[in-house]
């Protein structure tokens, strides 16, 4: 230790320059010492008060202090002990760890030791690594909270108020004033030279030593909680700063960015405003390496373009680490040549800085050398844009007789199949050049969207024999990534020919709006004014009202004498409508109008370069669309004229289970998949499930596939957290500048007028247009609504026959109403029928699990995330664990609930159990809150999951024994209002299994007597395997429950078709016990 150090302590004189050949101005500080904390920055005061050179007594006492140590009668250690630590006796240097953060005021007993021999460390596979620093073994880590010399102490904290004379220490000072901003870096050098620097700091003496991970019985972590000493120094909106070392190597680095998000998050829990610290690991590894190398202003840089922790964790999946073959700083990326050998091109180039125009080139020289071309996007009007640029027609402008022989065309991802109308057979394109443009989105379409799930095995399989087959590929994206390069590059097997342009294109005013009605101000002041606007929504229906048809009808009214045209995916497939085919002329047609409004149908693939029209661009981003789409947008006009955009602070569009970590996300994936299959098998046979587990595909269907989806759903994820700051911080890493924008309304009487009339519009349009699909001509077969579906082009009549035909199939078609319109608009269908599946419907689950399952499987391999998705037996199980079937049965009998109730007790403890907690919210069932109460947590299962809400009974409530009052709640009426819906499902249930029955397709059911023990669970494993496998089983079972697992092994409908052979060649006990149970499951019927 070195608390005998005098704190009067200075220093003879600061070096410059190189540290070698310096003399140390400390006795206790070696000269060889004193030359280390010099490169790395450090000053005389820090290494007077903190460092101390140690012979072999010395450093035996600060190290090996630990009771814990086996020790001789006399107090010497053991000679194991002596021996392993024996490189002590050529000495080192030591760092206390400072205050003792727990006990202010007093000097820790830890600290680290760095030898000047390091010893060997024998648990790495390199028996050469050395250990490089040592701390105390057999006490609990600590941080490093250096004493800190009263020059740099009022340096520091002297702007807030510290007084170094007064009867208060440093560190007490900092953990009372949580307006102090901390630095947290790892190792004690680091610390030592960010305070020589300036710069509050504690470090940890690993980056895993922030926090403690607390383990269940069988060792899994189950929870993790911060140090005491992190615990300290958190507080409401403290900013913390993560600076930790920027690693090269993958593995290095992954670790390190896992802990960085552990630590940060769990600051970010306690009320801390987080943010890391970046540089470029050229400069130097560590901060200490920085500093000494480009100075205190590199430092002072990466501080002041610190991100918050959300941003950064979503530009981790974010990064291009691949190095570029080409980089440039272009305005425009212009001709490329690129080498013939070149399969795989990669382009990375900001927003306009014409990535399709440099592109087509190559592929028309493609078309010329009679070689095909194929463009792959996820939007038609994107497509039809791109084609226009390579000089190539539309799928749906060709005739399908001619599909197979046409040089190239432009084709939506949802389209690559054998049915599409595009009949597509990558057989057919051998040798040819696909183009993937805006490859980020492409991909999130693919394996996300809604309109892909029916045929998405299928589009995957077709993705993967034209890669093959292609004789190059090329991916654009201004926001290229990892994730998608390394997607594409596996499949292909080929490394990529990478183009890097880091042109930085000319910033606009961004002006930062602090509500939605204050951006519809502005535009309506521009408009007034005389000016021209672009006006970009997230929302485009009636239902919404900041959607494009709503603001439409409302700045109509208020400018009639102006032009208006309204682009969103309506207007554009509307022969009839201004906006039909202003794609691919949008500078022409822009110029006409005053007011354009637009949806995210032009977020991407379209270049507006008119200059001089539009006074602005204004945008309200509600947090629907991605963080990345939101900036696309913007970008869609090229001319840096000022944008008042609006951002709301938290996105509503997660996916799955909102997890952010990919890893624990295909985990979570997995579990879910494989206990509905072990569902499925218990009254399912499924041949061909069967045959697929067999082979292993279920599992292992493109597994690069699961894990691009997983990155690019928790990219996702991580940007809906902290939206706006996301949205932000990239735009100012793009060179723009961000403003505040201060409306003029301050007492919000505008922003409520421009609410409430914007929500009558809202209102009465949304009336009219559930009117409107109600009462119009449905109809009439499955058939009509297919081929409608399939129009690229359909007037409004035709959208409300579409939605009206969805409606119907879904609720029953005597069930079509506005009111039942606006329930499904709300999402709660999904609900009702896990309500439906609970109740009246249970006796039909199973049937509609198979009937799903089957569908599924007809392309012979399963997509998980779609599996789970729509299947929902782990929800129906969970919900009937917890007694909700039994508790809406008792509610039907009058039951009244209040929140001293056992039973809601019991359920409410159950889910706020840690591990329930973190089960439950890995399948997507949410989180509870251990404050709410138990009619709470009720009361939010009851409508998150089954659509019904409960009743306050009593509205004064009675007092309770707590002083508390005590509201009783009921359930009155939810029958008879389900009993439309219920009848329909119903009736359709009954109809499915007549058809089954016709068609002798029911499975025999396996005994449901003896459900399948724990031990059991591998049962459907055990079929999969040859005779030899299954007898091995039997004869190693454990013999107290073997009858029990021969039962369960006999009721599985594969059972047949290896019985003969297993009692051929079963032991004696083995076929005793089979003939017994075969006689007496053949009395009782259950084998035929």
């Amino acid at each position: 230790m070195v608390s005998h150090i005098s704190k009067d302590c200075t220093p003879l004189e600061e070096s410059q320059g190189s540290s070698s050949g310096l003399k140390s101005p400390f006795p206790h500080v070696k000269d060889h010492h004193y030359q280390e904390m010099k490169a790395s920055g450090i000053a005389d005061d820090i290494i007077g008060l903190n460092i101390e050179s140690c012979g072999e007594s010395k450093a035996y006492s600060n190290l090996l202090y630990s009771d814990k140590f086996s020790r001789r009668n006399g107090g010497r250690l053991r000679d194991r002990d002596l021996k392993k630590y024996q490189h002590l006796k050529d000495g080192g240097w030591w760092c206390g760890a400072g205050e003792d953060l727990l006990n202010l005021g007093e000097q820790s007993l830890w600290g680290c030791f760095k030898p000047d021999k390091p010893r060997r460390d024998w648990t790495k596979p390199d028996k050469n690594k050395r250990i490089k620093y040592e701390t105390p073994p057999k006490e609990p880590t600590s941080v490093f909270a250096l004493n800190v010399p009263p020059r740099i102490a009022a340096q520091i904290l002297g702007s807030y108020g510290f007084d170094p004379e007064a009867n208060q220490t440093f560190w007490r000072f900092v953990i009372d004033n949580t307006v102090v901003p901390i630095v947290i870096t790892e190792g004690a050098k680091k610390a030592a030279a960010l305070l020589s620097n300036g710069y509050l700091v504690i470090a940890l003496p690993g980056v895993y030593n922030g926090y403690r991970s607390i383990k269940d019985a069988n060792g899994k972590v189950i929870k993790r909680d911060l140090t005491p000493e992190l615990k300290a120094i958190a507080g409401k909106d403290r900013e913390i700063y993560l600076a930790f070392d920027k690693d090269t190597k993958l593995s290095t680095k992954t670790g390190v960015d896992a802990a960085t998000w552990q630590t940060g998050r769990l600051l970010k829990a306690e009320g801390c405003k987080v943010k890391i610290l970046s540089w470029d690991n050229a400069k130097g590894k560590g901060c200490d390496d920085l500093i000494f190398k480009h100075g205190k202003e590199a430092f002072d840089e990466a501080f002041a373009k610190a991100v918050p922790l959300d941003v950064w964790k979503a530009r981790q999946l974010s990064v291009l680490s691949y190095p570029a073959n080409i980089q440039m700083n272009r305005e425009y990326i212009g001709e490329l040549e690129i080498p013939d050998w070149v399969r795989l091109l990669a382009i990375k180039s900001p927003k306009g800085t014409g990535k399709s125009t440099s592109i087509a080139p190559i592929g028309q020289r493609a078309i010329a050398q009679g070689k095909r071309l194929l463009l792959l996007t996820h939007r038609i009007q994107l497509t039809t844009a791109l084609c226009k640029i390579f000089g190539v027609s539309y799928v749906s402008d060709l005739a399908s007789t001619k599909l197979s022989k046409v040089p190239g065309m432009g084709l939506c991802i949802d389209s690559l199949h054998p049915n599409s109308q595009a009949h597509f057979d990558p057989s057919e394109w051998e040798g040819c050049t696909v183009v993937i443009d805006e490859v980020e989105q492409v991909l999130q379409h693919l394996l996300n969207s809604k309109t892909c799930q029916k045929k998405r095995i299928s589009i995957l399989k077709t993705l993967f024999s034209l890669l093959k087959v292609a004789e190059r590929v090329i991916i654009a994206d201004a926001d290229l990534s990892d994730i998608s390069l390394k997607y594409i590059k596996n499949i292909m097997g080929v490394n990529p020919f990478v183009i890097r342009n880091d042109y930085q294109l000319e910033g606009a005013n961004y002006y930062r709006h602090p509500n939605k009605e204050s951006v519809i101000t502005k535009v309506d002041h521009l408009l007034a004014a005389g000016e021209k606007v672009l006006l970009l929504l997230a929302a485009q229906k009636a239902k919404s009202p900041f959607g494009t048809q709503n603001l439409e009808d409302w700045f109509r009214e208020k400018f009639p004498e102006l032009k208006i045209l309204r682009i969103d995916a309506e207007s554009l497939a509307d022969k009839t409508h201004p906006a039909y085919g202003a794609i691919t002329k949008i500078n022409e047609i822009l110029l006409d109008y005053d007011l354009v409004i637009a949806s995210p149908s032009i977020e991407t693939g379209i270049s507006i370069d008119i200059r001089g029209h539009f006074k602005a661009v204004c945008a309200i981003a509600n947090g629907v669309q991605s963080e990345a789409s939101v900036r696309q947008a913007l970008a869609r006009v090229r001319e840096p004229i000022d944008r008042h955009v609006f951002v709301s602070s938290f996105g509503f569009g997660t996916i799955g289970n909102g997890e952010v970590s990919p890893k624990a996300l295909v985990a979570s994936q997995n579990k879910q998949l494989k206990y509905n299959l072990k569902y499925l098998a218990q009254f399912a046979s499924f041949d061909y499930l069967w045959h697929l587990e067999e082979d292993n595909e279920i599992e292992n269907f493109q597994p690069d596939t699961l894990q691009c989806w997983a990155e690019i759903v928790c990219r996702h994820n991580a940007g809906m957290i902290d939206y706006a700051e996301q949205v932000f911080t990239n735009l100012k890493e793009e060179g723009h500048k961000i403003i505040d924008f201060d409306p003029e309304d301050t007492n919000g009487s505008t922003k409520r007028q421009v609410n409430q009339e914007l929500t009558q519009k809202k209102n009465e349009n949304y009336l009219k247009e559930r009117i409107a699909i109600a009462e119009v001509d449905p109809f009439q077969k499955e058939s009509s609504y297919q081929d409608s579906k399939k129009k690229r082009v359909k007037t409004k009549s035709e959208r409300y026959r579409e939605r009206n035909w969805e409606v119907g199939r879904k609720w029953g078609r005597e069930n079509v109403t506005p009111e039942v319109i606006e329930m499904d608009d709300k999402k709660m269908y999904g609900k009702l029928r896990v309500l439906y599946y609970l109740t009246e419907g249970q006796k039909y689950f199973e049937q509609q699990l198979t009937g799903i399952a089957e569908i599924f499987l007809e392309e012979g391999a399963i997509f998980a995330p779609d599996f789970v998705r729509k299947l929902k037996a782990h929800k129906i199980e969970v919900l009937k664990a917890l007694g909700l079937d039994r508790l809406l049965e008792d509610l039907d009998s009058g039951r009244q609930l209040r929140n001293s109730d056992e039973d809601l007790i019991k359920i409410k403890k159950k889910l706020c159990h840690p591990q329930t907690r973190r089960d439950l919210k890995s399948i997507g069932f949410g989180t509870f809150s251990e404050k709410k109460t138990p009619i709470q947590v009720i009361q939010q299962l009851l409508y998150n999951h089954l659509g019904i809400r409960t009743t306050c009974l009593d509205k004064d409530g009675k007092m309770n024994a707590q002083g508390k009052r005590d509201y009783t709640y009921g359930l009155e009426g939810w029958r008879q209002e389900m009993k439309p819906f219920f009848d329909y499902w119903l009736k359709v249930d009954q109809e499915k299994r007549l058809k089954q029955l016709e068609k002798k397709q029911v499975a025999p059911r396996p005994p449901t007597a003896q459900p399948l023990t724990q031990e059991s669970n591998t049962i459907e494993h055990i079929f999969r395997q040859k005779v030899k496998t299954i007898l091995s089983k039997l004869e190693n079972h454990d013999p107290q429950d073997l009858r029990n697992y021969i039962r369960a092994m006999m009721g599985h409908p594969n059972w047949g078709q290896f019985a003969t052979d297993v009692l051929a060649g079963a032991s004696t006990r083995i076929r005793k016990l089979i003939n017994q149970l075969t006689e007496e499951l053949l009395a009782c019927g259950v084998l035929v």
